[in-house]
């Protein structure tokens, strides 16, 4: 209790209450003086003007001021200056009172300043007070009831009755008015003293929360900066300082793992990967990434990964390429001998065909050769017995010859015995003038008749001893004949044996011809196929060559390492195509035949 109305005097207070309380004193001493100084503008001039006691309140209030400077200016904040102001303060009322000549309501003053003392939460002032205050109204009583006056000015405690009674009650209402103020004091000190531990606790707490702050707050500042330093692409800062917070520790401790993780699985600097990425965007592949982590390792990996493709790329391009137009050309010489083939082939598809159609042809000569070989042989027989015939009848021929020869010589005789009797009609019809000119007529040409005979009859004695040494020669030959009918028949017979032969083998020929005729057709439609597929596998080429033209623009498009110094990848490839020489003979019917020569450069060259 009595360290409670005296708290400096508890010694269980902390130093910094006791400091609160000194500050809290000094500030009340603060006050006090400033209601001294007002106190001092009331006795020096407000309660001075009833009476004029304008000296006495200048005089007392200035004594009582500077009194209470030295206080607050020496002692403040010690009890020293709590008594001065207990008793400053209540000399004020006493002043007032007397200049008011014991007006009752000047002691109300005692109440109110008394009052004003409880802000010190201190006893120490209320009771220097109390004492003044008890002291003033015995004294003063005393004084006035004794009549008492110093320099004429006759003191005055109670402008109406005075006496001890009223004198008790004011000091019992005083007393009163203390202990109340006392209870306030103490109420007020617990109070004060209270919130001081709360707000000492509280201040420990606000300092402690504020060094945890602050030092939360540097690791919140440096979690900005390593944020904006992620921002920025950069992964290498950490949050850094020490705090008490567990929740701030471990963000700090995830955050830093993180950041652990992010530099170590991604890059130490985003930005070396975006500038990379930037320039792989734009088809430039050269860069290298300068950062370390998983995520920039595995991109430079990427970067050589597709620098190699693309050197593949450009590679097998230009591979592709120099194939393609290897291919086409290839293809380009293998179409056209195709073509050229397809051309003689069918060309020997049709002297193929021609010729079986000769052959079979032939097949049916050779045939009727046989039968006509047949015949012939027969009509050799018959020959050799017309031959034995004729030369019977060159015979009778000449016996006939003969007697015509005879009846010719009749004829020439009678020719030239009728020409001497016309001469000689002719002479007499000369003769008998006039009337023998009808018969020199008839005689003349009975003459013309008998020349005409002799001339018949000489022309059919030529043609008789023609026909005499015709039929001799006819004879001659008909021996001949005979003899080379007999021959004949020898060679006929050799004739059809051999063409029995060439038929037969006419016909195995015939055979064999349609069976090549056919394996010639299918070859011919092979051959067709074959140029439509050489046709088809040129547009490939083509196409492949195109495909190749893309993919090396796609890859010159893009800078990698070593992009000029790629070349092409050697290829074991044999570009030697066979030439196709077509030559056209002609058959016996001048029928084009058309004899294809495949002599290649190279012996292994491959039919379709």
């Amino acid at each position: 209790m009595l360290n409670q109305l005296f708290p400096t005097l508890d010694n269980n207070l902390s130093n910094t209450i006791k400091d609160n309380l000194k500050k809290d004193y000094i500030h009340t001493d603060k006050v006090m003086l400033i209601i001294s100084v007002i106190n001092f503008i009331i006795v020096a001039g407000i309660t001075s003007i009833a009476y004029s006691t304008f000296t006495f309140g200048i005089v007392a209030g200035v004594v009582l001021t500077l009194i209470s400077f030295i206080a607050y200016k020496y002692f403040g904040g010690t009890f020293i200056s709590r008594i001065i102001f207990g008793i400053v303060l209540m000399i004020y009322p006493s002043i007032m009172i007397i200049q008011q000549m014991g007006m009752i309501e000047m002691h109300f003053g005692f109440f109110i300043l008394l009052a004003a003392l409880a802000a010190y939460k201190d006893l120490t002032p209320i009771l220097a007070a109390t004492v003044v205050a008890v002291i003033y109204h015995i004294l003063f009583t005393y004084l006035q009831l004794n009549e008492v006056s110093i320099n004429g000015f006759q003191i005055i405690s109670f402008s109406q009755v005075c006496s001890w009674e009223i004198a008790f009650i004011h000091i019992i209402m005083f007393a009163a008015e203390a202990i109340i103020l006392t209870f306030a004091v103490l109420y007020s000190v617990r109070q004060f003293i209270v919130s001081n531990k709360i707000q000492i606790e509280s201040e420990d707490n606000y300092n402690r929360l504020k060094e945890i702050n602050n030092k939360n707050k540097e690791i919140i500042n440096s979690t900005i900066e390593v944020a904006n330093q992620v921002n920025n692409g950069n992964f290498t800062t950490r949050v850094s300082g020490e705090t008490n917070d567990e929740n701030i520790t471990a963000l700090k401790s995830i955050i830093n793992e993180m950041m652990d993780k992010l530099e170590a699985n991604v890059a130490s600097d985003l930005n070396e990967l975006t500038k990379v990425l930037e320039e792989y965007n734009n088809n430039n592949f050269i860069s290298d990434v300068k950062t370390k982590g998983s995520l920039a390792k595995n991109l430079d990996n990427l970067g050589k990964t597709i620098t190699k493709i693309l050197t593949d790329n450009k590679e097998n391009g230009l591979t592709l390429k120099e194939s393609a137009n290897i291919l086409s050309r290839n293809v380009k010489n293998l179409n056209d001998s195709s073509n050229s083939s397809a051309a003689a082939l069918e060309q020997t598809a049709a002297s193929v065909e021609e010729i079986t159609s000769i052959i079979k042809s032939s097949s049916q000569s050779v045939a009727r050769m046989a039968t006509l070989a047949n015949d012939l042989n027969n009509s050799a027989k018959e020959g050799e017995s017309l031959a034995s015939k004729t030369t019977s009848a060159m015979d009778d021929i000449d016996t006939q010859v003969n007697s015509i020869n005879d009846a010719i010589t009749v004829i020439d005789q009678i020719a030239f015995q009728t020409n001497i009797l016309s001469l000689n009609a002719a002479v007499e019809a000369a003769t008998a003038g006039e009337a023998g000119k009808g018969f020199a007529v008839v005689a003349s040409e009975v003459r013309n008749l008998a020349n005409r005979s002799a001339d018949a009859a000489k022309e059919i004695k030529l043609l008789v001893e023609n026909a005499t040494k015709k039929a001799n020669e006819g004879k001659l030959i008909a021996d001949n004949m005979i003899k080379g009918y007999a021959e004949l028949n020898t060679k006929v017979t050799e004739t059809i044996n051999l063409i029995s032969d060439v038929n037969q083998g006419a016909k195995e020929q015939e055979s064999g011809i349609v069976q090549i005729n056919d394996v010639i057709s299918s070859l011919d439609n092979q051959t067709q196929q074959n140029a439509i597929v050489a046709t088809e596998t040129n547009e490939i080429a083509t196409h492949t060559n195109q495909i190749a033209d893309i993919i090396l623009n796609n890859a010159n498009e893009k800078e990698f390492k070593n992009k000029d110094n790629i070349k092409a990848r050697s290829l074991d490839i044999k570009t030697s195509v066979p030439k196709i020489e077509v030559k056209e003979t002609k058959n016996p019917k001048n029928t084009k035949i058309t004899k294809v020569n495949t002599n290649t450069a190279n012996d292994d060259w491959e039919s379709f």
